[in-house]
């Protein structure tokens, strides 16, 4: 129901988020239309999901928008998942295709992991791959089963928001 609502709130915001990257202007003009996200220093991060202890904030990357989890006292949850189809997690990264049965491909906001230091994205259609490795919590994990995901792509690289964030 959660992701409905989103997705209902974002088509509404379509023509802000139309750029390759986030930008202050289109963010901004979200913004004035429903609650946001702001790191310590005043940064906006992205829109509201939930103005919760946990929470989820619409970040818009790459022409559209990423759903990526966060607690307003610890900044963003470490919950990357980034799956190989070589064995020392080496070369393309993938992420699990975690839209609803129903509409795979098709489900707004898309949702990104974050490492600690990348914020991942799935881009492009949903693909079926052989897996070899997992990479998780710094640590590569041998592993041998077939993923329906997505190519993963960096959406934003570095320390870009100091927690605590806020909701206004």
């Amino acid at each position: 129901m959660k992701r409905v609502v989103l997705a209902a709130a974002l088509i509404g915001l379509a023509g802000v988020a139309q750029a390759q990257d986030a930008s202050t202007d289109r963010l901004a003009k979200a913004c004035s239309i429903l609650p946001c996200v702001y790191d310590s220093a005043g940064k906006r991060i992205g829109l509201a999901g939930t103005p919760a202890q946990l929470g989820n904030v619409l970040v818009p990357a790459r022409g559209t928008w990423y759903d990526l989890h966060f607690t307003e006292d610890g900044g963003f949850i470490e919950n990357a998942e980034l799956f190989y189809a070589r064995a020392n997690c080496t070369g393309q990264v993938y992420l699990a295709d975690v839209t609803e049965p129903m509409a795979p491909d098709t489900a707004l906001p898309l949702v990104a992991e974050w490492d600690g230091s990348v914020l991942w994205g799935g881009l492009g259609p949903l693909v079926t791959v052989p897996i070899a490795a997992l990479l998780q919590g710094g640590s590569c994990h041998n592993t041998s089963f077939s993923l329906a995901g997505h190519v993963a792509v960096k959406l934003l690289s570095g320390v870009i928001f100091s927690p605590p964030f806020s909701v206004r």
